[in-house]
């Protein structure tokens, strides 16, 4: 959390309880004594949730145009988002708990109001959107059952104001407790009808561009349009959401947990190796941080073994990470993160131009040598980002 302008002062506004997050007096404190002219955002910069968020608050199925009816970002506080997405061409209406949040926030079209989370102000099928940036995170401090009540009430004041394929973009650390509450809200019946038409995971920040080891994510629930909406199936069951994270579908809530879960880890690991790294903003970097996915040849490959090869191939590179993740239907896929130095090596290349010998690029000749294990089918490049290696102290 950033601190404010007095030391002494945010000291004694930090919660004695995590309970406190979800009280009025709290947020009247806050706002009080947080600087006008800071705007503070909770989770992620501005920049960050709009290259993520903006495509689905403007376009719908089939690329769909969904500017038209307002979005509410509520627990808004003095971000300066609502800001941001007008100027985007969006409608937006602010809302927070605490009136003291709006005096320092920057004028502009957008309306602004007090209201309750728990008992929205409005008719239904207000707003094409819903943006929660850390509030519903704020209200829920565990999973035990005022909070599942209050959860509840949360998920079914948003679904009430959502038009018919409106979405509910919501940011959250995804704690434990966080995701049984989500859990509940996807399994949320009307009537025995389902909610939510689909529920889908994006990414908002690279463990080498963030300022915590904790990752945050962006869910978006849509809700159904009319000729879906609690749509049952002749055997009385209910037609369940859609799950996917990062545009791959997911078979089940519990496999999107576990992958969440492991995202996590990676994400907090990549993000303490920093201390071996710093980026390079200059362009020249002396390595570069790699992450791949190794895909097997079928169902019956061991992917526990080309992790143990992996793992057992002599440095550079050095891998930080590795982790099975769920592509479908049983299927899973082996992504490694590792440091790769920009230093050529010796490769004996087998070009069939008599085997001369010439320098390779490391990465190239990681990739290739990967790409020659037993069982694998191919190797796709995920993420290459530049940095730099310390030297030891």
């Amino acid at each position: 959390m950033e601190t404010g302008s007095s030391g002494e002062d945010w000291r004694a506004i930090l919660p004695s309880a995590a309970e406190e997050f979800s009280t009025l007096e709290y947020w009247q404190a806050f706002f009080r004594l947080r600087p006008p002219s800071e705007p503070f955002e909770w989770y992620c910069s501005v920049d960050h949730f709009v290259a993520a968020a903006l495509p689905l608050l403007v376009q719908g199925k089939g690329g769909a145009e969904r500017r038209g009816a307002p979005l509410l970002h509520a627990g808004c506080g003095n971000s300066l988002l609502s800001q941001r997405l007008e100027a985007e061409g969006l409608t937006c209406l602010d809302m927070d708990f605490s009136l003291n949040a709006f005096p320092g926030a920057p004028d502009c079209s957008m309306e602004r109001m007090c209201g309750d989370a728990l008992r929205l102000p409005f008719h239904p099928c207000r707003f094409s959107a819903y943006v929660d940036k850390g509030l519903h995170d704020a209200m829920m401090h565990d999973s035990g059952e005022d909070c599942r009540r209050r959860s509840g009430l949360y998920f079914s004041e948003c679904w009430r104001v959502l038009e018919h394929s409106g979405r509910l973009l919501l940011v959250t650390l995804a704690q434990d407790h966080i995701l049984s509450l989500l859990e509940a809200a996807v399994e949320a019946r009307e009537q025995g009808r389902a909610l939510w038409d689909s529920v889908s995971v994006h990414y908002l920040v690279k463990p080498q561009e963030a300022h915590s080891p904790l990752q945050p994510f962006l869910l978006c629930f849509t809700k159904p349009p009319p000729t879906m909406s609690g749509l049952e199936l002749e055997d009385g069951g209910v037609v369940a959401p859609v799950l996917e994270l990062s545009g791959a579908p997911m078979p089940s809530w519990q496999a999107l947990t576990e992958a969440i879960r492991r995202d996590k880890e990676t994400f907090a690991n990549v993000f303490s190796s920093r201390d071996a790294m710093v980026p390079n903003g200059l362009g020249t970097a002396t390595a570069r941080l790699v992450v791949v996915d190794i895909l097997p040849e079928g169902l019956s490959t061991d992917l526990e073994e080309i992790r143990a090869s992996v793992l057992a191939r002599p440095q550079p590179p050095r891998v930080i990470k590795t982790e099975l993740l769920p592509v479908a239907f049983g299927l899973h896929k082996l992504r490694v993160s590792c440091v790769v130095p920009d230093a050529a090596s010796p490769h004996q290349r087998q070009d069939g131009c008599g085997g001369a010998s010439g320098e390779v690029d490391l990465l190239d000749s990681t990739l290739l040598w990967m790409e020659e294990l037993d069982g694998v089918s191919g190797v796709d490049v995920v993420d290459v980002t530049p940095c730099s290696l310390k030297k030891p102290q």
